[in-house]
């Protein structure tokens, strides 16, 4: 059994669980309100140990913070979020990630913006791998660009972008898209599940619990937040 605890809302209250069974297993979902009082907290967590028992806790060990299925959907997210635009700034300072990102890179117009030592590396590779000249620069100004930021590159100047895909696992100071804030269709093993679900974080836990595809889901909405 997979337990995930989310808040209470105004239809379930701090202890109240569900269940949903899948092929491979079942998933309790256990609301939980991490700011009662001491005196209920006891009670509560009495509660939740015993719900938890046989089962593996999300959000300790287990908890995914859904990066790889936002990289999985990559290129969904920024036709989403482009509606037709090509141009996208790629912050990096990883030559890995044009591999990583390679269907970006081959869909839209890219640049990459990157530490000033490592600019000629990435053009070299850009030229060599992808025809592409002139491919990346220390000084690049988002410019009213979609701006993708990878690992390590969350201090980067990013003022001016028009839409910020985070996938960096930091959190940043700009309002941006993030795993928190994608949601897709679930598949159909876990249909009957709570809609908490559906968000990427949540949905690749369970998928890789279960070792579910993620071919099987579907990307639903693009939202940007804090």
């Amino acid at each position: 059994m997979l337990c995930f605890t989310v808040p209470p809302d105004g239809d379930h209250k701090t202890g109240v669980y569900e269940d949903f069974d899948t092929v491979r297993g079942t998933v309790r979902v256990i609301y939980f309100d991490e700011n009662i009082s001491a005196l209920k907290r006891i009670y509560y967590n009495r509660r939740i140990s015993k719900l938890t028992k046989e089962g593996a806790v999300c959000g300790e060990t287990l908890y995914k913070n859904g990066r790889e299925l936002a990289a999985f959907y990559i290129k969904s997210i920024c036709d989403a979020v482009l509606d037709g635009g090509k141009d996208i700034l790629i912050c990096s300072k990883n030559i890995k990630d044009c591999d990583a990102l390679r269907e970006i890179i081959l869909s839209f117009n890219v640049k990459f913006l990157t530490e000033k030592g490592m600019v000629s590396a990435f053009r070299e590779y850009l030229a060599e791998e992808f025809g592409i000249a002139d491919g990346a620069s220390a000084a690049a100004p988002p410019g009213g660009k979609c701006v993708i930021v990878t690992d390590g590159c969350e201090s980067f100047n990013l003022k001016g972008a028009r839409e910020i895909i985070n996938i960096s696992g930091a959190p940043l100071e700009f309002p941006c898209i993030s795993p928190e804030t994608l949601f897709f269709k679930l598949p159909a093993e876990f249909s009957g599940a709570p809609p908490f679900l559906k968000r990427c974080d949540y949905l690749q836990t369970a998928l890789d619990f279960f070792g579910f595809s993620y071919e099987n889901t579907k990307l639903l909405s693009v939202k940007t937040g804090i």
